[in-house]
């Protein structure tokens, strides 16, 4: 949640990609895929062990897992600034969201 006026001026200062990229991938995206990829290891059959690393289809997993995970972090990353452009847009009253 963006909290004040000038936390938001500070993220909308470095624009929407970098903040997809740093909250949406950084943030979200790729801890969540981490800790997705981990459980379904685990699931799959115990803890996960360097032997793993030499199994073709962990890689497919782990793509998909960071692919669709990140996609994730950017839409959530995106809602996020949107919600921060009206409601200090609101606040301003300038009606202006530029």
């Amino acid at each position: 949640m963006i909290r004040s006026r000038r936390e938001w001026e500070r993220i909308r200062a470095g624009g929407l990609p970098l903040y997809l990229l740093s909250y949406g991938i950084l943030v979200r995206g790729l801890p969540m895929a981490l800790v997705v990829i981990v459980v379904i290891e685990w699931m799959r059959g115990g803890p996960p062990d360097a032997s793993l690393l030499r199994a073709p289809d962990f890689y497919e997993r782990a793509l998909f897992a960071v692919a669709v995970f990140s996609l994730g972090g950017m839409a959530s990353a995106w809602a996020r600034w949107k919600a921060g452009e009206s409601h200090f847009t609101d606040e301003a009253g300038d009606g202006d969201p530029g």
